[in-house]
């Protein structure tokens, strides 16, 4: 049965998102507040290596991607995970939904293989996929900044010099909806470059306007979220990166208990690797697919054959201990 226990403040890391129009700076502004947020920098590029255009200004590292379905997403996010980066900038989020191989693209595919044709049934294909993303970014053990474009439209205002002139104006994220829930701050960056923050879990920022924001953005956000005390070591992010590893995701929503141990074939919660052992698999992970899941797999039938003899050991101790007694 489920028991409560006393909340406790933890650190954590920030999700910001930031979409605006075209030109409005959202590569720079990323860049800008990731160096306030941490010093190892990884860049997923999606724009043509636009972000290369900074690499005079900012220290980074960067990995291109020419196709865009999200599990390439997903292994850029992993590699990140494996070389350590503490910020990591996803520029543009956007290509996932609506760009070449993003779930658009498979959304539409699976319509055309399908013999009923029902657009709406095949998003119970698509949103797993999309979960496994969300899932991959705002568990990831690093800042997170994702850039996603705007949907634009033109529109006709005077400016302070009394003329009319023509200006582009943001609509909203190229993006699935309500994937603004999965972080902790959203901000609009308008064409003018002054950031608007729609989102601030952390009330430091919330509905303020931002003009050419800096890294102090950064080293403020950085600041709050690193209250509290370090979080555990949790068994839900083993799990994760095996899977992500494997590439099982028609298995990723098995998150109960028992589906969790019969998969590592382990007998109880207290059998499962700890971090030290985590470790080993993971780097075990780093290798060929198949090289690599055979050497994690012995690591964890080797963990769970330790805690059996562990067991049967405690086992025998009593039965001495009540013979001598």
């Amino acid at each position: 049965m489920p028991r409560f226990k006393k909340a406790i403040l933890e650190q954590a890391k920030v999700r910001i998102a930031l979409w605006g129009p075209s030109g409005a700076g959202k590569t720079r502004t990323a860049l800008e507040i990731a160096t306030g947020l941490g010093q190892k920098i990884a860049v997923i590029d999606t724009e043509h290596g636009r972000s290369r255009q900074y690499a005079d200004r900012y220290e980074f590292d960067l990995i291109e991607l020419e196709t865009f379905h999200p599990d390439q997403y997903i292994q850029a996010v992993q590699a990140a995970e494996d070389e350590g980066y503490e910020v990591l900038i996803i520029d543009s989020l956007t290509h996932a939904w609506a760009g070449d191989g993003g779930l658009l693209e498979v959304h539409a595919d699976i319509v055309r293989r399908s013999t009923i044709k029902n657009e709406f049934s095949a998003w119970n294909e698509v949103t797993p996929i999309h979960r496994r993303l969300v899932e991959a970014m705002v568990r990831s053990s690093f800042h997170v900044i994702a850039t996603m474009r705007s949907k634009t439209e033109y529109a006709m205002e005077v400016n302070e010099q009394g003329k009319t002139v023509i200006r582009k104006v943001g609509l909203g994220p190229d993006q699935r909806k309500n994937l603004e829930y999965e972080f902790d701050v959203v901000g609009y960056i308008d064409p003018d470059h002054a950031l608007t923050v729609e989102k601030d879990s952390s009330d430091l920022l919330q509905d303020q306007v931002i003009k050419l924001p800096t890294a102090e953005l950064g080293h403020k956000l950085a600041a709050w979220f690193s209250r509290g005390e370090r979080p555990a070591w949790k068994f839900s992010h083993f799990h994760r990166d095996i899977l992500i590893r494997a590439k099982v995701g028609q298995r990723w929503e098995r998150s109960d208990t028992a589906a969790l141990l019969a998969l590592y074939h382990l007998n109880r919660l207290e059998d499962i690797p700890n971090e030290s052992v985590y470790q080993q698999i993971r780097q075990a992970l780093s290798l060929p697919p198949i090289e690599g899941l055979e050497r994690a797999e012995k690591l964890i039938q080797a963990t769970s054959h330790r805690s059996r003899v562990k067991e049967t050991d405690s086992s025998t101790d009593k039965t001495t201990s009540a013979i001598a007694s």
